[in-house]
This record gives C-alpha cells, sequence and structure tokens, in this order.
C-alpha cells in the first residue's frame, strides 16, 4: 500500500518515538529485501507502539504493510484480517483512495483463498471509488484482478 493520506489532502504527521523511528528503518530494508519473516514480525512490533500512541493514520498503513507481507508470503488467510481492519480505519478516516487499494488487496486475497463472492465485491467497489477519483493505474489493477478471478 503507498502513503495512507487523505484523499486531496495533505499527509498527516505521523507520530514516532525513538524506538519507532529505528522499527521504521529497519522493517522498510527487511520488506524490499524480501526477508518477510522479519518484516512482518517487525511490523507487529510497529502496529503495538502505534496502538499505544492511539495514531489511526499509522496503524491504518502497518495494517496495509502487515497485509501486503502475507501476501508476498502467500499466506492469503493471515492477510485478510489486516487488510479489512486497514479498510475499517481509512474509511473511518475519510480516505476514499487508499481505502480502494485496500479493497483490491483484499478483492486479490478473497481471489486466492478461493472466495470468489467476496473477491469481487470488494474489487467492484474498490473500482467504483478509483474511477471516481480517476486513478487509472490501480484502476487497472483492479481490472486485472477481477480478470484473474
Amino acid at each position: 500500500m503507498a502513503s495512507v493520506a487523505p484523499s486531496g489532502g495533505a499527509a498527516p504527521s505521523l507520530q514516532q518515538t525513538p524506538k519507532s523511528r529505528s522499527i521504521t528503518t529497519t522493517v522498510v530494508l527487511a520488506h524490499n529485501q524480501g526477508d518477510y519473516a522479519t518484516a512482518r514480525a517487525l511490523y507487529v512490533e510497529a502496529l503495538a507502539l502505534a496502538r499505544d500512541l492511539d495514531d489511526p493514520w499509522r496503524i491504518a498503513l502497518l495494517l496495509g504493510n502487515l497485509g501486503s507481507v502475507a501476501q508476498a508470503q502467500q499466506d492469503y488467510s493471515a492477510a485478510s484480517a489486516p487488510l479489512e481492519e486497514c479498510l475499517a480505519l481509512l474509511l473511518e478516516l475519510g480516505d476514499k483512495r487508499n481505502g480502494a487499494t485496500a479493497l483490491i488487496s483484499l478483492g486479490s486475497v478473497y481471489g486466492k483463498i478461493g472466495d470468489t463472492t467476496m473477491a469481487r465485491t470488494r474489487l467492484s467497489l474498490g473500482l467504483e471509488v478509483l474511477r471516481q477519483t480517476g486513478d487509472r493505474y490501480f484502476s487497472a489493477a483492479a481490472l486485472a484482478a477481477c480478470g484473474s478471478l
């Protein structure tokens, strides 16, 4: 998932402690290098810190990244819960565009675990929002995911 910022607005100031800053740097390296086991463990630790700070933007970002790592590990059952929570937070925060990308990720996950009804529902909703926002890149990704069902 890309940055978690309100659609059409500036990115919120994300709170960080020295410990969360250190974890963030390490987890980005692990994730980008394909060390998904380390990345997953660090995302879980960072998520606990974000929850302690009661920072909904960071929580949503970390949940999306946790779901992304589970997808990369082909652990689709583990990907759905953090992505669903990420989606709920983004919608609560009014971030339709990033909510739509979470819907696309969820559609792909549900497709992989064989729940085509949920997959189509999530993908259709995400595509509808992306079309409204004029996001052609993720609209194309949504269409490709629909075509793979």
